[in-house]
């Protein structure tokens, strides 16, 4: 084959890597920003839930104390 023609095999591959690549890093951006959004619903829920933890024992300890004021 001649030098041009092998020159534009080449250009042609070269090409399609660098879109390839393009998608690729395209793709992996796309999970990382999920990721994100992931982890920030995980702290977000467990953050929600360990709040609503800590009001329920706080109900428990009021209804506690009520018991025993009025117990006497």
């Amino acid at each position: 084959e001649s030098s041009e023609c092998l020159r534009k095999k080449f250009s042609n591959r070269s090409n399609q890597l660098e879109d390839a690549l393009a998608e690729e890093e395209e793709m992996i951006c796309l999970s990382v920003n999920k990721l994100d959004f992931d982890v920030n619903s995980g702290v977000s829920l467990f953050a929600s839930i360990h709040v609503t933890i800590k009001n329920v024992r706080l109900l428990c300890l009021i209804i506690n104390l009520i018991s025993i004021l009025f117990k006497n």
